[in-house]
């Protein structure tokens, strides 16, 4: 099943996406109130775009939108890193859909590099996830020196960052039938990870 979904998504959603790619809008990428400070803001695609907070994370605003790559947040990134204060914690999942779109591995690094290197609050990037359609698109070798490209070059900012995976605690049945996003269990590994490193960020900088 996973393997004939990512055949349709190359043969068929790649070409239509790119077609009608100067219509599309993104709504969700408007600055969100600001209702207490500091706080957490998760952007990226459809994974962010998804995602409801539980109780665990409840204080997170969303900024996610469906198909995000790493073009369209660096042609937003003088919108969103001016409003960013330095206690924010900046929550981001993207370049899983410059995978399914046939970019260059390199491309896609270099701008999500220079994305981060302005950025001037905490970070937590979420590695791509090695869903089981995505294991179709790029091998984990190639997966495994993306996430450590942005990992190296978050270790030297000076604000704390941290770069985090769950494909260790990940089962088949934390993905729904696309095999590409996440089911209810699999978004409850997905905050349990990031909850583990914003505590820790909170407590380093006496966030609270």
């Amino acid at each position: 099943m996973d393997w004939v979904t990512a055949t349709v998504l190359k043969v068929f959603v790649r070409p239509r996406r790119r077609r009608y790619k100067h219509r599309v809008m993104y709504p969700q990428l408007s600055i969100v109130p600001r209702e207490f400070y500091p706080t957490m803001f998760a952007i990226g695609g459809s994974i962010i775009a998804r995602w409801r907070p539980s109780s665990l994370l409840h204080d997170v605003r969303i900024m996610g939108v469906e198909g995000l790559d790493s073009s369209t947040l660096l042609m937003n990134a003088q919108r969103i890193l001016p409003f960013l204060l330095c206690d924010d914690i900046l929550l981001c999942y993207c370049g899983s859909n410059d995978f399914f779109d046939g970019r260059r591995v390199q491309d896609t690094m270099s701008r999500l590099i220079s994305f981060f290197t302005n950025c001037h609050c905490h970070i937590v990037y979420i590695n791509v996830i090695k869903s089981p359609v995505m294991r179709h698109m790029a091998t984990p070798k190639v997966l495994d020196a993306f996430n450590l490209a942005i990992h190296t070059l978050l270790t030297g900012k000076r604000m704390t960052s941290f770069c985090i995976s769950v494909d260790d605690d990940m089962q088949r049945a934390d993905f729904v039938l696309d095999g590409i996003h996440l089911s209810e269990s699999g978004y409850a590994k997905f905050e349990h990870q990031i909850a583990k490193k914003t505590e820790e960020i909170r407590r380093s900088s006496f966030i609270y």
